[in-house]
């Protein structure tokens, strides 16, 4: 699962360097620009081919080029997923025993096609790099190996491989959801916050976690659905809004709240005018809600939003936390037109000062403006 899909809903404020040979890591934990990355590609290249020829060379060469695959659509798009097949069977031939090798082979798989010989290889030449949690997280997930899933998150969150401000993020999007309710996420980030927040930190365990993208694998999909008393579906030629919606409707009656991060997959759809926003996710319901009234617990009640006002912590994801950030402006704009019309002027004020704080440099950023002034 290693992309990352907010950044088609946000758009991203990207980050620049000076362009000199730097680590690459994946586009879920630090963003730049095409520029950047082809830079480092070029780089890396006559690094992993030229110079060293080391296994961590050959890492960084395939990790730029996997972000423009990431990055790019059409030819560009299938040049550089080409690419990731040469560089993956070039390393493999080069540093058969090193981590580094069989971590690329295991990534240029893919989610559905993971190939877990290379990642058990892998694990076993370095369990500890870092590197490894979020895939085996994933595997751990997909089997529901309780322990083993504890585990690797215990070291994800004593390592403090994520930023502080996405945990919190996870914290309040899960605070929200209806008791005993289902969340469904989409992209890496807003999936692993939170089930580090609900695995890791014990909160809100009630709450039934389902990415959108590992529903169309047929032993997660079957686990769940299982445990959760949804029937089983045929995928083959299913969309993404297809299998929202079939979640949404279950038979038992359980409240199906969609993360904002994941609404492009229901954006427009028939489902689409039964959704009511109501902070950081989006509510299902056959009649309508007075969503008003949650956006106003939410932020009054539920969230913790000290992170947004005062930063604590640095972590080289604080980029990928900032445009996080941006998905709490909908519904404060909703809040603070309520407080403007039930005469609230001191909580106004205030939640327009929040608002300007975490809109800035967003795509938001110039209808805030208008709204507080």
């Amino acid at each position: 699962m290693k992309q990352i899909l907010f950044y088609l809903i946000c758009g991203f404020t990207f980050i620049t360097y000076s362009q000199e040979k730097e680590p690459v890591y994946s586009i879920v934990e630090e963003l730049h620009d095409n520029e950047w990355y082809e830079t480092q590609f070029e780089l890396w290249k006559k690094e992993a081919t030229e110079g060293s020829k080391s296994p961590e060379a050959w890492y960084n060469y395939y990790a730029a080029n996997r972000a423009l695959m990431n990055l790019t659509e059409g030819d560009e798009h299938k040049k550089y997923r080409e690419n990731g097949k040469t560089i993956t069977d070039a390393v493999l031939k080069m540093h058969p025993k090193s981590f580094e090798a069989n971590y690329i082979a295991m990534w240029n798989s893919g989610l559905s096609g993971m190939d877990k010989g290379y990642l058990w290889k892998a694990y076993e030449i370095n369990p500890d790099d870092t590197r490894l949690y979020d895939d085996l997280l994933i595997h751990y997930e997909i089997e529901q190996s309780v322990e083993k899933r504890a585990e690797v998150v215990e070291k994800m969150l004593q390592s403090n491989y994520m930023a502080s401000g996405v945990l919190n993020w996870g914290y309040n999007l899960l605070s929200e959801v209806e008791e005993n309710g289902i969340i469904i996420s989409a992209g890496d980030n807003d999936t692993y916050a939170l089930w580090l927040n609900k695995y890791g930190l014990n909160h809100r365990t009630d709450v039934t976690i389902l990415n959108i993208n590992m529903l169309f694998l047929e032993d997660y999909r079957e686990r769940y659905f299982k445990q959760l008393g949804i029937a089983p579906i045929d995928t083959e030629g299913l969309s993404f809004n297809e299998m929202v919606a079939h979640v949404m409707k279950n038979e038992k009656g359980i409240p199906v709240h969609i993360a904002t991060t994941a609404y492009y997959c229901v954006q427009d759809s028939p489902i689409d005018s039964n959704l009511y926003l109501t902070g950081l996710t989006y509510q299902y319901a056959s009649e309508p809600i007075d969503n008003n009234s949650r956006i106003r617990r939410n932020f009054e009640q539920r969230y913790a939003l000290d992170y947004l006002k005062v930063r604590f912590t640095y972590h080289r994801m604080d980029q990928i936390a900032t445009s996080f950030n941006y998905t709490y402006v909908a519904a404060m704009v909703k809040l603070y037109k309520m407080y403007e019309i039930t005469g609230e002027t001191e909580k106004m004020k205030e939640l327009g000062v929040l608002m300007e704080k975490v809109s800035e440099f967003g795509p938001m950023a110039e209808e805030v403006q208008k709204i507080i002034h």
